[in-house]
């Protein structure tokens, strides 16, 4: 008898800072949101610095504060980027890879700054890939007329769904982010430090070759539920 089967395709990530964050200097601090209001959230701070730099106002890029916090033993960092005028959206629209690849280097040679001061936060999302892979060109795959022969030579299939969810939690003694994807089928002037209280984009990434494993858009940090 013919069963549905679910195809799944998983990414784990679980890294502690090069330098943690004390829990004791965890306390609620200002956050500004897109909308102009103040909410207080859970902030982490150290004093060990980090490799940051100022950017914009030439080229295409917007003024931005970039700044890297590398795990372990730095074979892979969270690349932190904050917009200082305009949206974290408007700036994920221009991150291409020529962009990225701008900003890297600039946080490479980056100054290494005083107090780091950092949301704890959780992410979680989910969505819904059919539509998206129907406009790219797959939508044979979700009819009646998609053929898996090498998968299923004696039934006619089809893919009925798929799906991406992904969970990311930053806290003082690091990061734990994962992600799955399923398939079914059946029939300005710096301060003294970087204080991150606008939203922001994250991406963590392999340092010697710049592949990005996470990437996201913090708009508000605040705990969900």
């Amino acid at each position: 008898m013919y069963k549905r089967q679910v195809l799944g395709n998983t990414v784990y990530f679980a890294g502690t800072w090069r330098e943690r964050f004390d829990p004791a200097r965890t306390a609620p601090r200002p956050f500004t949101l897109e909308n102009g209001t103040v909410v207080q959230v859970p902030m982490m701070s150290r004093v060990g610095g980090a490799p940051t730099v100022y950017l914009g106002g030439a080229d295409r890029l917007p003024p931005l504060v970039a700044t890297e916090l590398p795990y372990g033993n730095s074979a892979y960092s969270m690349l932190v980027l904050m917009p200082m005028v305009g949206s974290a959206g408007d700036l994920v629209q221009r991150l291409d890879t020529a962009l990225y690849g701008q900003i890297s280097r600039a946080v490479a040679t980056g100054e290494t700054r005083g107090e780091v001061v950092l949301p704890k936060f959780t992410l979680t999302a989910s969505r819904a890939l059919s539509p998206a892979l129907s406009a790219m060109g797959m939508s044979r795959a979700f009819s009646d007329q998609a053929e898996f022969p090498r998968l299923f030579p004696s039934v006619a299939t089809r893919i009925g769904f798929v799906q991406h969810a992904v969970a990311v939690t930053v806290e003082e003694r690091g990061t734990r982010a994962a992600a799955v994807t399923a398939v079914g089928i059946g029939p300005v002037s710096m301060p003294a430090g970087v204080v991150v209280n606008r939203p922001f984009i994250f991406l963590i990434r392999e340092r010697l070759t710049g592949a990005i494993l996470f990437s996201g858009v913090v708009r508000d940090p605040r705990p969900q539920g």
